[in-house]
């Protein structure tokens, strides 16, 4: 979370320049808790989902959106709502640090994914076995799935980050 400060600059400049009416939404990756201490009901963390080498398609074809919200049981403003509706997929409303923590759950688990994959490959190599052949089984079964990580890749993009600080946040 190295660029804390800059979006803190901004979210600054954002709540003391925009008229009331206007959202603040905030995209850029922040630590759990960060959002929430702004304390402002017009403020909104939505965080983005990039692929390696696919941000083009992401960003077109969100798959979902996480709104983290200072009150989750209210209505969204209309026009945070026709962006979300133009996209047709599903926005789950939630705390603050709930969507913080969404976004950097699903790159520990696709990280971990990775992990396992390497070291599953790492034995196949050692004793003799066709990893090619492992990972077309692991992607037929609906447990694990067609695009699951399960090719011995380096983890790369936020991962890394995100691994971080899941194990800063865990205490490890």
């Amino acid at each position: 979370h190295e660029k804390t400060e800059e979006v803190s600059v901004l979210t600054r400049w954002a709540i003391q320049t925009l008229p009331r009416s206007v959202p603040i939404i905030i995209t850029s990756q922040v630590p759990p808790g960060w959002t929430k201490a702004w304390y402002n009901p017009r403020l909104y963390y939505v965080p983005h989902t990039l692929v390696e080498g696919r941000h083009l398609e992401m960003a077109k074809n969100p798959r979902v959106f996480a709104v983290g919200c200072f009150d989750p049981g209210a209505a969204l403003p209309q026009a945070m709502v026709a962006y979300f509706d133009a996209f047709k997929c599903p926005v789950i409303k939630m705390g603050y640090t709930t969507a913080e923590l969404a976004k950097l759950s699903l790159n520990y688990i696709l990280a971990a994914q990775i992990e396992a994959a390497r070291t599953l490959w790492d034995v196949a190599n050692m004793e003799g076995a066709m990893w090619e052949q492992i990972e077309d089984y692991l992607r037929l079964d609906d447990r694990i799935g067609k695009k699951a990580y399960v090719s011995p890749s380096r983890v790369g993009g936020h991962l890394p980050r995100d691994v971080r600080t899941i194990r800063k946040l865990a205490g490890l």
